[in-house]
């Protein structure tokens, strides 16, 4: 597993194993996601990014466009759900991190899962984060030592992902939606870039 590091002078980017990220988080954030992990005990994690992801626009031609078309429906709780279920077992802690603003969307999970999130642990945190980039390093920090780690999208093949889409997604192919009646429905997918 690696991350990458962007050098926008020169438009290139090297890889870096993620067992760096423990050691470039500053001591007040690693500390805070050791006592985090300590309370959670054993547990499962997910990364779900929604908020930024399944944004829309339209297009020059007024088209309604997204750049991830597929996100939307397999971030549901239903789907993630039936996903996760061939990789984590029903009762288990599953802590989440998420961009989504909708208070109970992620409640349907709760009747197969113990569902923990950061802001269960604002005692601690509230003390410790000053901006965004802080949560986001400490939930980062609690992701990476999970017993199994669930990301949102799919980075290399052996990764867990909650979709098999890339960041990146590639265009021009066919998407299978599985409707209410059970029937599926076909949408091409047009370039959005």
């Amino acid at each position: 597993m690696v991350y990458g590091i962007k050098d926008r002078n020169n438009r290139s980017a090297i890889m870096l194993p993620y067992t760096f990220l423990p050691t470039m988080a500053a001591v007040h954030l690693r500390e805070a996601a050791d006592k985090i992990r300590r309370l959670l005990g054993e547990y499962d994690a997910i990364h779900v990014r929604r908020g930024d992801k399944i944004k829309t626009r339209k297009d020059r031609f007024g088209v309604v466009r997204t750049l991830h078309p597929c996100l939307d429906r397999d971030m549901r709780p239903e789907f993630i759900q039936r996903r996760i279920s061939q990789w984590i077992p029903p009762g288990r802690t599953l802590f989440i991190a998420s961009n989504e603003r909708s208070p109970g969307f992620f409640s349907p999970l709760a009747t197969k899962y113990k569902l923990a999130y950061s802001s269960n642990y604002s005692f601690i945190l509230d003390y410790v984060v000053k901006n965004n980039y802080q949560l986001f390093m400490i939930e980062r920090l609690i992701l990476f030592s999970a017993k199994t780690f669930v990301r949102t999208f799919k980075e290399d093949e052996t990764a867990l992902s909650l979709t098999d889409e890339r960041r990146i997604p590639r265009c021009g192919r066919y998407l299978f939606t599985p409707s209410k009646e059970r029937k599926a429905e076909i949408v091409l997918l047009k370039n959005t870039l």
